[in-house]
């Protein structure tokens, strides 16, 4: 394990993983810059790099989603090193790759590391981390600004702690390891308590526990007065909007992701509606590999991964094995239950998956399993490789608003939520024929005066928080049974009204010039925005037409006529109201209507 040669050719793995990702970067730098302005939120398998590139570049006071309250201490960890890569002079873009690339290389050479110390030898851990470098996994979110590589890292981070020789671990060390998994992700917490509990008693596993979170909390609530918009953990943030048991294909599906796609993705499906504009997706009802090269990757990955899961169920590192499988239950119950594109979180299962198929070099056909891998290496890379670059074209594709003619050979399947209209090929685009209708329930402008103590409104989608940071609930109204109460903590959230049948769906109030409502608030600072289409038809950014305002703790009527944003009112998407001060915020609404 310690030998000069093993830790040389680790150190290559890591700088050959950091190289490789940093080039693959820069085959999807759209991600690198902001996706809103480019249309192409959630484009990337529903991952949000926007939010990361902001977390990782943005003035620290910026009214950030950070999302802390399910990455603890993700901020404070890659803010000060690409701020620092800044200050030596590259560009914001530059530095997040290379962060991101330095991390991806990182793992790979722990990843060497924890198989050296499982006990394969060091042909055999390089050849399986190889295996899972070259993975869809890997392949796919090594190169993204996203939190999973990171929060994979703990994973091995714990492995690592775990195989260590008994008498080179401490209590402290127990703490330490616990806190690093709860740090990236609160869900990946799980593998800390479970080495935690596997080789402590109960009070000396109840006291690690305590102090690690008691750790995290403190470093939290430390960051919290460097990053304004950050949360403690485990605070509720609308998680359970993400529920989704049927997602993309239903339970099967996401099954056959977390354990093939995670290593040998299909072919890319391509899913279109009007509230996340383009996104790619792999978790589709039949969405299995389907090319010769495809088909004999995953045949031989499925393969090992029998024959090392048959082997390690035998193993003698019976805590390695509680721990693995234990934590390996857990994410897949969790992601059966969570999110809609399942191999957005493989790598929570990637390193899991390949450490078990690794112990197929422990069987008698030791050179088999090795041939079986090398085969997989480069049918896999290959495959996975080709999608990779599909995926990318489509990205530019998106970026530029070309018809998608470069897709037109693959399989895809593309939904309009605004109309009943669906693609017939890659060639068209969703239709925008529900533009200048007439919303059902418009009467005499009416939209909400909140009287009934429920959020709804008299016609359209209704009311929504601009994100999960945001609560509305009702309270008493401006001489009136009750108000839109809005409350947050991020500058730019607030309040969000959908006049049409679904998110960002725009329809004719063209009868109408403009909207008034009675307001008031604990902040001073406040804007409204409107969105058309009309206005957005290449950048979406441009489609939104904002303008601040000043809230007081009286209650005040505020006026705004369409054409003072430069619209008509035939094609409004969206109302809202938000705050523009950084901070706690609550401010009410009432008596809203449209206005002649």
């Amino acid at each position: 394990m310690g030998s000069c040669s093993s830790r040389w050719v680790g150190l290559a793995l890591g700088l050959l993983t950091a190289a490789w990702v940093f080039h693959s970067a820069g085959e999807i730098a759209p991600l690198y810059g902001s996706a809103f302005q480019q249309g192409i939120w959630d484009v990337w398998f529903d991952a949000d790099p926007d939010r990361v590139n902001l977390i990782m570049t943005a003035d620290r006071h910026h009214g950030r989603d950070d999302h802390s309250e399910r990455h603890p201490l993700f901020n404070t960890l890659v803010y000060f090193p690409t701020q620092g890569l800044v200050a030596l002079g590259l560009e914001p873009p530059t530095a997040v790759r290379a962060v991101i690339a330095l991390a991806a290389g990182f793992w790979g050479a722990l990843f060497f590391v924890v198989l050296r110390m499982a006990g394969r030898r060091m042909l055999d851990a390089a050849v399986f981390t190889l295996v899972a470098l070259t993975s869809g996994s890997a392949l796919f979110f090594f190169p993204i600004p996203e939190t999973f590589v990171f929060s994979s890292l703990t994973y091995l981070g714990g492995l690592a702690f775990l195989l260590l020789p008994g008498r080179r671990k401490t209590l402290g060390g127990y703490v330490l390891i616990s806190a690093l998994t709860l740090s990236m992700a609160v869900t990946n917490w799980i593998m800390g308590l479970m080495i935690t509990v596997s080789e402590l008693k109960i009070r000396p596993a109840s006291l690690v526990t305590l102090l690690a979170l008691a750790l995290v909390m403190s470093l939290s609530a430390l960051q919290m007065s460097f990053f304004p918009s950050a949360r403690l953990p485990l605070t509720p943030a609308g998680e359970f909007a993400l529920v989704s048991w049927s997602g993309h294909g239903g339970p099967l599906a996401k099954l056959y992701s977390m354990f093939v796609t995670t290593a040998v993705v299909p072919p890319l499906h391509v899913v279109e509606d009007h509230f996340r504009a383009t996104s790619l997706v792999f978790t589709a009802q039949h969405s299995l590999v389907s090319s010769p090269l495809g088909i004999a990757a995953a045949t031989a990955w499925i393969a090992l991964l029998g024959m090392g899961l048959a082997r390690f169920m035998r193993s003698r590192l019976r805590v390695l094995r509680l721990v693995v499988i234990t934590t390996l239950a857990a994410q897949v119950v969790l992601h059966l239950a969570f999110g809609v594109e399942t191999f957005l979180f493989s790598l929570n299962f990637l390193p899991l998956l390949v450490l078990i198929a690794s112990f197929c070099v422990e069987a008698r056909q030791r050179r088999l399993s090795l041939l079986l891998a090398a085969f997989l290496i480069v049918t896999g890379f290959a495959n996975n490789r080709s999608q990779f670059r599909a995926a990318a074209t489509a990205l530019q594709a998106v970026v530029e608003h070309q018809p998608l003619e470069c897709l037109a050979k693959m399989e895809l399947r593309e939904w309009c939520l605004g109309c009943s209209f669906v693609a017939a090929d890659a060639r068209t685009r969703p239709c925008r024929n529900y533009l200048k209708i007439r919303p059902a329930g418009l009467e005499n402008g009416d939209i909400s005066d909140f009287d009934t103590r429920e959020v709804k409104a008299r016609f359209g989608m209704g009311w929504d928080a601009t994100n999960d940071t945001v609560q509305l609930s009702i309270a008493n109204g401006h001489l009136t049974q009750g108000s839109l109460l809005v409350t947050g903590n991020e500058m730019g959230s607030g309040a969000t009204f959908f006049p049409g049948p679904g998110p960002f769906v725009g329809v004719d109030l063209s009868d109408y010039r403009g909207i008034s409502f009675m307001a008031r608030g604990s902040i001073s600072n406040a804007r409204i925005y409107f969105f058309s289409y009309d206005k957005a038809p290449l950048e979406l950014e441009k489609g939104f037409r904002g303008r601040d305002f000043s809230l007081t703790r009286d209650w005040a009527r505020h006026e705004f006529k369409f054409e003072d944003f430069g619209l008509d009112g035939h094609d409004i998407g969206l109302i809202s109201v938000a705050s523009m001060e950084p901070g706690p915020f609550e401010f009410q609404l009432d008596d809203i209507r449209l206005t002649k």
